[in-house]
């Protein structure tokens, strides 16, 4: 297959803003890390080379085996630490890796939320809720997970990592640094409201829809800001049993296949996130091996919830999802 890069990849080349993009191939190279032959190519505005490995995730990687084996670690419930120790790398290595993957998963997920967007397909019906955990100390640094998913097929269109107030003020005499600290503010409001914004964007405006949530005041405030009469809002009691017959259970699947897979969200170990803004780059890597290359159920295990929504025709295997960079992020 003969590649045709998309854009120069140099971001002040007046061809992403007002010229005409153009380019010319200028001879190839083998790389020494895999044998695999790369194009070089030439921009003819800007007169700068580049090649075909500048598009690929694995650009620059001394070891790009390494990138597919992070991945599968990152959805197994496999902790950093031990996942360097399996690869036989060092762990800045493996946290390299971490934070490319994370940022990829983040801008490969935004260009399919904007084909959707584009068809009109995101669905009718949505389900949100927030599940609780905490970075580096349980009381003093509780943390929200809000999630927002498509309720026919378990298509998950935001997840999002943001504090939460401490559970109790802890005070500590003698430590001026402690009583200069900013109180730690929740932002479970801030978060809501930026998913149902999104929400907003991916549903036609002339449709209705259908939106699940508990009955936290604030969701109910936020939908009618953004929304109005088209849309229908749905509670359920947060105490109600969670079975089958509750309409909040593909939500509660959901955080269940969460806590399952992302290390940092399982209960009482040591893996318990450090930082809020990892485990928001873990939830990105989660949320793309759900939505493009897991089966939605074990029943139907080759028909990916993106598949339901018709984002995609068969499900994407992991070198496909790993191969391409988006240009936003070239």
């Amino acid at each position: 297959m003969i590649f045709h890069p998309p854009a120069c990849p140099h971001t002040d080349c007046p061809s992403r803003t007002r010229s005409r993009f153009g380019y010319s191939r200028s001879g190839a190279f083998e790389r020494r890390c895999d044998g695999r032959r790369v194009q070089r190519f030439v921009c003819r505005v800007c007169r700068r080379g580049f090649s075909e490995q500048t598009f690929r995730v694995d650009y620059r990687l001394k070891r790009p085996e390494l990138l597919e084996r992070f991945f599968f670690d990152r959805v197994s419930k496999v902790t950093h630490r031990q996942s360097a120790r399996i690869q036989g790398c060092s762990r800045s290595t493996e946290e390299r890796h971490f934070r490319r993957l994370g940022g990829h998963c983040a801008a490969f997920h935004e260009d399919r939320l904007r084909s959707i967007a584009g068809l009109g397909r995101a669905g009718s019906i949505f389900v949100l809720d927030e599940l609780e955990t905490y970075e580096d100390h349980r009381t003093q640094k509780p943390v929200t997970v809000p999630v927002l998913i498509e309720r026919r097929s378990g298509f998950v269109l935001d997840a999002k990592a943001g504090a939460l107030a401490p559970r109790r003020r802890r005070r500590v005499q003698g430590d001026p640094a402690h009583d200069r600290a900013p109180p730690r503010r929740s932002e479970s409001h801030r978060l809501v409201r930026a998913m149902f914004e999104r929400l907003r964007e991916l549903v036609p405006r002339d449709s209705t829809l259908q939106v699940r949530t508990d009955k936290k005041s604030s969701y109910a405030r936020i939908l009618r800001e953004l929304f109005g009469a088209r849309c229908l809002h749905r509670r359920t009691p947060a105490r109600r049993r969670r079975d089958v017959r509750n309409p909040l259970w593909p939500i509660n699947h959901t955080f269940a296949r969460l806590r399952d897979s992302v290390s940092r969200l399982v209960r009482e170990t040591w893996a318990a996130a450090k930082k809020r803004q990892w485990l928001e780059a873990h939830l990105s890597i989660w949320v793309c091996y759900r939505n493009y290359v897991r089966g939605r159920t074990n029943r139907d295990p080759h028909v990916t919830p993106a598949m339901v929504l018709h984002v995609q025709e068969e499900p994407s295997s992991v070198p496909d999802l790993l191969a391409w960079r988006s240009l936003r992020s070239v």
